[in-house]
């Protein structure tokens, strides 16, 4: 997957876990769209519990935050990276684990992502994808224009 934008906190803050939009192929959205069906199922048979009322399925959509965003004809798949720590994101090139990329932004990668939870709040509730490892090609930056 592209990694389209530079990862960053919602507010822009220094923070050790940032968000990663990616680029998802065709198989990627196929899975995001059945992971999201299937926290609507699992949430209209709990939705008292969940909102403390009754709730449509319609209704259960609406509060529905997916991680995978459509901007026009461009689709974004938005999870957490972890910066330090013992959760730190891995990341590899083929020949064994590196450091992060200095700039992610034109990287292409290929992620092990994780459903790591469900967030809720009183309006909204959807999925927290966390990168637990991230093989990472080259990036545009870092290609030789030589060649």
């Amino acid at each position: 997957m592209d990694v389209l934008f530079e990862p960053r906190s919602f507010d822009g803050s220094e923070q050790n876990r940032i968000s990663i939009c990616f680029r998802p192929p065709a198989d990627a959205v196929t899975w995001l769209e059945s992971v999201d069906a299937a926290i609507l199922a699992l949430a209209q048979g709990a939705s008292v519990a969940l909102f403390g009322k009754e709730l449509t399925e319609d209704q259960l959509a609406e509060r529905y935050v997916s991680a995978l965003k459509r901007q026009g004809n461009l689709q974004l798949f938005r999870a957490k990276i972890t910066k330090t720590g013992p959760a730190k994101t891995r990341c590899w090139r083929n020949d064994g684990r590196v450091d992060a990329p200095a700039f992610w932004q034109g990287s292409s990668v290929t992620p092990i992502v994780s459903l790591k939870s469900v967030w809720l709040s009183k309006t909204e509730f959807g999925p927290i994808f966390d990168v637990t490892d991230c093989l990472v090609e080259a990036s545009a930056a870092e290609e030789c224009p030589f060649r």
